[in-house]
C-alpha cells in the first residue's frame, strides 16, 4: 500500500517579500555599524580600566590616617605601649623605669592642639621596661629588672600631679618571674574568665602564669644543637588559646601545645641570615601570622603549617613592630627608618606612609597598636615620644 504524497502550495506575496527585505537591511551590519560597534568595545575595556584604577585609589583613600596627639614627658626612649580595652587611655613605658597613663578624652576636652601631660605615673620598677599589657582592671608590665608588675588604675579624671612620686600607690602585685631581662607579655584572650599570662624573656624561657598563683603553670624552651634559642616575642593562638606562637633571635618562629609543652612545628628563617623577629601578631579570625624582621621585611606565615605564604621589605631599615585592626583588614608596621605604614592585608599593599619618629643610636619605631575598640594608633619611638593618630 502507498503512502500518497501531499501537495504543498506556496503563495508569493510580493508587498510582504518586500517588507520583509527592508526591514532585513535595517538590521544587517554595515561596515559603518562595524566600527561603531569595535569603537563600543574599546570604550568599554577604557571604563573598564578606569573602573580597576578607581577602585585602587579607592583602597588607598578608604583607611586615611590622622596625626592626633604627640605626648612627651618620659627622659628615654618609650619601649612600649597599651591601651585601656575601652576607653581613649594609652599606657607607655619607658627605659626611665616608669609607665604612664594619658587621658586622650582629657586632651580633647580642653582643646589642647598637640600634647598633654600624664595622668598618672606608675613607680616601682628598677630597670627599663620592655612590656605592657592591659586588662579589664588593670595594667601588667615587666622589663628588665625581670620582675613582673600588676598595677591597679588609677582615677582616670583626677588632676594631674596628684599622685607625683607614690612609687606604690596602686602596685597589686609584684614577683620574680624571669632571672633575665623580660621582652614581652600577653594575656589569655579571654582574660575574664582565665587569669593567664604569658611571658618571653632573655633566660631563654617562656613561661605561662596564673595572677593568683607565683609559680608558673608551664615553662617552655626551644633547643637547636647543644644551645637555646632566646625568644623575642609570645602570643596567645585566638582559634585555640592552649597553644602559643613565639619568635626568636636567631629568626625562627615555633608552636608549641601549652598543655603538653610540645613542639608543634617549626619555621626557619634562611640560612643565609640569622637576623631577629622583634615582633610577631596572630590576626584573631584568619589563620595567619605577621612578623616584623630585623632584615626588613614582614612575612606572612599559616597558623596551621607554618609556612611563609608572602614576604616583602616592610621599611628602609628593621622592620620593628606589627600591629592587625579591629576590622582585619588592615595592619600596620614600624621600623628603625622611623616610619609608620598602613597595608592592606588582601591586597598586601602599602596605602600609607607616616614619618613617625627620629631616630636616636640607630633605633626609631619601637611599636605601633592598634586600639580593640576605638579609631586610634599609637607609635612609640627611641625618641622618648609617644603619637596617635586618628582614623
Amino acid at each position: 500500500m502507498s503512502k500518497s504524497k501531499k501537495n504543498v502550495s506556496w503563495d508569493y506575496d510580493a508587498d510582504e517579500a518586500s517588507s520583509t527585505a527592508k526591514t532585513n537591511s535595517k538590521t544587517s551590519f554595515s561596515s559603518s555599524d562595524n566600527s561603531k560597534l569595535l569603537k563600543g568595545l574599546q570604550d568599554m575595556k577604557i571604563e573598564e580600566k578606569k573602573e580597576v584604577k578607581s577602585a585602587a585609589t579607592s583602597l588607598q583613600t578608604s583607611f586615611k590616617l590622622k596625626p592626633q596627639y604627640t605626648l612627651y614627658s618620659h627622659l628615654d626612649g618609650v619601649r612600649s605601649i597599651a591601651f585601656h580595652e575601652t576607653e581613649q587611655v594609652v599606657f607607655s613605658a619607658s627605659e626611665d623605669c616608669t609607665i604612664k597613663v594619658w587621658n586622650l578624652e582629657r586632651c580633647v576636652s580642653t582643646k589642647q592642639a598637640l600634647s598633654t601631660h600624664p595622668t598618672h605615673t606608675y613607680r616601682g620598677h628598677t630597670g627599663a621596661i620592655f612590656a605592657l599589657e592591659t586588662t579589664y582592671d588593670s595594667c601588667i608590665s615587666a622589663g628588665a629588672d625581670g620582675d613582673i608588675r600588676v598595677w591597679d588604675f588609677p582615677d582616670l579624671q583626677q588632676e594631674e600631679f596628684v599622685n607625683y612620686g607614690y612609687a606604690s600607690a596602686l602596685s597589686r602585685k609584684v614577683w620574680r618571674a624571669h632571672d633575665d631581662a623580660i621582652w614581652s607579655l600577653c594575656k589569655h584572650p579571654v582574660f575574664i574568665e582565665k587569669d593567664l599570662l604569658l611571658s618571653a624573656s632573655a633566660d631563654k624561657s617562656i613561661k605561662l602564669w596564673s595572677l593568683t598563683q607565683d609559680k608558673p603553670l608551664q615553662t617552655l624552651s626551644h633547643k637547636v644543637g647543644d644551645h637555646k634559642s632566646v625568644p623575642t616575642c609570645v602570643r596567645f593562638l585566638p582559634s585555640d588559646p592552649s597553644q602559643c606562637i613565639v619568635s626568636f633571635t636567631d629568626n625562627r618562629i615555633c608552636k608549641f601545645d601549652l598543655e603538653t609543652g610540645k613542639l608543634q612545628w617549626q619555621y626557619e628563617g634562611s640560612s643565609n641570615t640569622d637576623s631577629t623577629i622583634y615582633q610577631i601578631v596572630v590576626h584573631n579570625t584568619m589563620p595567619i601570622i605577621i612578623s616584623a624582621n630585623e632584615d626588613k621585611s614582614i612575612r606572612f606565615l599559616d597558623v596551621n603549617s607554618g609556612e611563609v605564604t608572602f614576604e616583602t621589605v616592610g621599611h628602609r631599615d628593621a622592620t620593628t613592630s606589627v600591629s592587625i585592626d579591629a576590622s582585619g583588614l588592615y595592619f600596620a608596621s614600624g621600623g628603625h627608618d622611623g616610619s609608620l605604614r598602613i597595608w592592606d592585608i588582601g591586597s598586601k599593599s602599602c596605602v600609607q606612609d607616616f614619618s613617625a619618629h627620629r631616630k636616636k643610636y640607630d633605633e626609631a619605631v619601637q611599636q605601633v597598636l592598634f586600639h580593640s575598640s576605638r579609631n586610634i594608633v599609637a607609635t612609640c619611638g627611641a625618641d622618648a615620644l609617644v603619637k596617635t593618630f586618628t582614623f
